[in-house]
């Protein structure tokens, strides 16, 4: 994982406070700061490498994807508390209470949303670290044959990491992501990034940008790119003219 020192240290003295709070009786509002010191937390920290395991990046940032929809749940039932007990004690007979009660529910709204969003995004990494590690695995025979076969190499440059880099004995370099779903636009252009920041950190003359889908799709070419099905990525980097 990886904070920022100055977010971290907000953190922290929220999270104190929240807790002296609560010692010296303040319950409420102790458990508020308390609470969103750790929102904080979890939504200002980022993964940042788990090792050479295949997909081991993605499952990581599914996993903090999971923490924070635990805590946007928490705090939405935290809210569903509050709007009870305004219906029971009546809050609507004042305008304060009123006003409270209207912002208790546009937050439950949001957080509804928010909640929604983030199962997404883990559902998708959950299932994109999957993709890759059966990618890597369906490489092994190149690995026999004396290509060089990394996986999660991680970016120095904070844009995430290269699923995997295959290197054939020609010398040739091919920076392949792994996706679980159906091509989007941002896929090649993250593909391409990718393929340029390694050309770089390797010094060689190219590398070949590869988006890896599900399916047999045919190798194909988009832009300066390529675009294979998973089941033909093995035969097709054996042979690639590119």
């Amino acid at each position: 994982m990886r904070v920022v020192l100055w977010e971290l240290l907000v953190g922290l003295a929220g999270l104190a406070l929240g807790v002296l709070l609560i010692l010296g009786h303040g319950y409420l509002i102790g458990v508020v700061f308390a609470a969103a010191s750790i929102a904080w937390l979890a939504y200002r920290m980022d993964f940042v490498y788990a090792g050479p395991a295949p997909g081991a990046f993605s499952r990581g940032r599914a996993h903090l994807d999971i923490a924070r929809a635990t805590i946007v749940w928490l705090t939405l039932a935290a809210v569903g508390v509050l709007l009870l007990v305004s219906a029971h004690q009546r809050w609507s007979r004042d305008f304060r209470g009123e006003v409270a009660s209207f912002a208790l529910t546009a937050l439950g709204f949001f957080l509804m949303r928010e909640l929604t969003r983030r199962k997404r995004s883990a559902e998708l990494r959950l299932e994109g670290g999957y993709a890759e590690e059966r990618v890597v695995n369906s490489l092994e025979p190149l690995a026999r044959e004396g290509w060089q076969i990394e996986n999660n190499v991680l970016r120095d440059d904070g844009w995430g990491d290269v699923d995997v880099v295959a290197r054939d004995p020609r010398g040739r370099v091919f920076a392949i992501e792994t996706k679980s779903r159906d091509l989007r636009r941002r896929d090649v252009r993250q593909a391409l990034g990718n393929a340029a920041w390694l050309q770089g950190k390797l010094g060689v003359r190219w590398v070949n940008a590869v988006v890896c889908v599900p399916g047999d799709a045919p190798a194909r070419a988009d832009g300066k790119a390529w675009i294979v099905g998973a089941s033909q990525l093995t035969g097709w980097l054996r042979t690639a003219r590119v």
